[in-house]
């Protein structure tokens, strides 16, 4: 009789114990779908699950906030938290809060107050977890970055782990641009004749289908030509640009002092399409002297994405004007792009002066572009489109946040 008595309790000790586990396992682990895009975080408990919930929160706050982190997350979340928060704990986040813990604004404690659902019962309760992201100068998506700090007389160095040096004046003493100083060190000065820096081919793939071109201008000395800040050719046999950034300042008008036109920046981003003129698409975007201090330091950025089989949104910005500084186009694919093609910042040789003016007179086009008469400071190319927080993060931190750690508090 007592043996029959303890093989019973054991009996029900063994299934309580496995109800007990399935319930656990059923409460606190979470389907490796719903965080696979961050590769940091072991999501298999409910604490795990508060942040990433706060970190897509976060993402998604208005701008405006003070403590605003969207933009820090290298990859979005596609995944309906509200409904797996439901599903696989009957409960709910509530009172997201975000601080900073230092000036630099690297390290952010995320509080969450959570209450989940367990049969008939309820448990609060109220967590906190630290996150540290670091700022990335040369991001992972970078072809090419240019700081122009350093002091070689033939080249200048690729932050980028890519080793995409280029070369001043592709070796001709007289191309060469001069040093002089920039937004953040050194920049270079180009004198809008034939100086250049030839980067080199088979630095982009051919069937890429996103691009960002991103680099600070000073307008001071700009004319009013069209000048190539930075263009992709097709070849060394047919220099036509695939894509080109471009700018020039047309000229205001004053009479005694008084402005009656005032002084205007332009600033283009073209592409090989086949369409538009000449073959050519553009999206561009213009400031006068009272929208843009002409003799400072200003954020061009191009971008470009592929949406469907045959169409691209291309964009053009100057990024550090607080309002009122993009202009998007939706057209169709770019096309001609080869292994040959290659890159140059600042201008090409191999181009001639050019003119609205003068095109519109002969009927003809000379060529599209010129060398560019501007100071350029950190150039970047990537091989991403980014987005606006990407890009702002670029134009007030010098690089992107890239989110590093993030581990529970309590």
């Amino acid at each position: 009789m007592g043996r029959a008595i303890l093989i019973g309790v054991i009996i029900l000790t063994v299934t309580f114990t496995a109800i007990t586990v399935g319930v656990q396992k059923r409460v606190s682990n979470i389907p490796d779908q719903i965080t696979e895009s961050i590769d940091f975080m072991n999501s298999k408990n409910l604490r795990d699950f508060a942040l990433t919930y706060s970190l897509k929160k976060a993402y998604e706050l208005d701008d405006n906030e003070d403590w605003h982190l969207a933009g820090f997350l290298r990859e979005r979340l596609n995944v309906d938290f509200s409904d797996k928060l439901s599903d696989f704990f009957g409960g709910t986040i509530d009172s997201i809060r975000y601080t900073a813990l230092n000036p630099a604004g690297d390290s952010i404690r995320i509080s969450s107050f959570i209450t989940q659902h367990i049969g008939k019962g309820v448990k609060a309760f109220e967590t906190e977890a630290m996150v540290k992201f670091e700022i990335e100068e040369h991001p992972k998506s970078e072809i090419f970055g240019f700081d122009f700090d350093e002091s070689d007389p033939n080249l200048v160095f690729d932050g980028s782990n890519n080793n995409n040096n280029g070369i001043l004046g592709n070796g001709v003493t007289n191309y060469k641009p001069t040093r002089t100083v920039g937004k953040n060190g050194s920049a270079l000065d180009f004198d809008g004749d034939n100086d250049y820096v030839y980067v080199g081919d088979e630095l982009i793939e051919p069937d890429g289908d996103e691009l960002t071109v991103g680099t600070w201008v000073n307008f001071s000395n700009t004319n009013t030509d069209w000048g190539m800040l930075a263009a992709e050719k097709k070849s060394s046999s047919d220099h036509d640009p695939i894509w080109s950034v471009r700018a020039r300042k047309i000229a205001g008008i004053k009479i005694f002092g008084i402005v009656l036109v005032p002084t205007t920046i332009k600033v283009a981003f073209d592409i090989y399409n086949g369409g538009g003129s000449y073959g050519y698409t553009e999206v561009d975007i213009s400031k006068n002297e009272y929208e843009i201090n002409i003799n400072s330091w200003h954020y061009v950025v191009a971008t470009y994405r592929e949406v469907g089989d045959a169409t691209a949104l291309i964009s053009i910005s100057i990024a550090d004007l607080p309002n009122d500084n993009k202009r998007t186009k939706l057209t169709t694919k770019w096309q001609g792009r080869t292994d040959e093609s290659y890159v140059t910042v600042g201008g090409d040789i191999y181009q001639s002066t050019y003119t609205g003016f003068l095109s519109n007179l002969l009927n003809e086009v000379i060529n599209r572009i010129n060398c560019t008469d501007t100071k350029l400071d950190e150039v970047k190319i990537l091989n991403e489109a980014l987005d606006d927080d990407d890009i702002q993060d670029l134009v007030s931190l010098g690089g992107i946040k890239d989110l590093r750690l993030a581990y529970w508090i309590q």
